[in-house]
């Protein structure tokens, strides 16, 4: 709601979240004191260290983790890079986009960039391709992770 009981603005269908991951849309509407709604409202609930650790620590190490054997059954399929790397950030945008469809199509280009760095750092272990890709992916992490925290000080908490 907007100050006075007024209902926030009404949101494009593509743009709608479902229960987690945030969204553009759902930072936006949390930064200008709208009602949270649907991914925010979940990302944003709870103590501020336990979704920023998420943010930043677990989900890099998880989808890496997850990442490792999905690269593996495309490279079952192809074994051009440029096409394994390009299946894997339509996988995870999609998996993404099953939370929220903006978040889902958000992430295409990270997890582009995410298995170029796997694939390449592979060639020389699979150990320094799984925390290389985990240290690149939560650098990215790092902007929503702030904004998050900006959201949460500026409103008052």
């Amino acid at each position: 709601m907007i100050g006075f009981g007024l209902p926030g603005p009404p949101m494009p269908v593509f743009l709608r979240p479902s229960a987690v991951g945030p969204t553009l849309w759902d930072l936006g509407c949390s930064l200008l004191d709208l009602q949270p709604c649907g991914a925010s409202a979940v990302l944003l609930a709870g103590p501020p260290m336990r979704w920023v650790l998420g943010i930043l620590f677990l989900s890099p190490w998880v989808e890496t983790l997850l990442m490792w054997p999905i690269l593996g059954i495309i490279r079952e399929v192809t074994r051009n890079d440029l096409r394994i790397a390009l299946a894997s950030a339509l996988i995870w945008g999609y998996i993404h986009s099953l939370f929220a469809i903006g978040w889902g199509l958000t992430v295409c280009w990270g997890f582009f960039v995410f298995s170029v760095c796997f694939l390449e750092w592979e060639k020389k272990s699979k150990g320094k391709a799984i925390i290389a890709t985990a240290l690149v992916h939560t650098c990215q992490n790092m902007v929503p992770a702030v904004l998050a925290l900006m959201i949460w000080i500026l409103k008052g908490h």
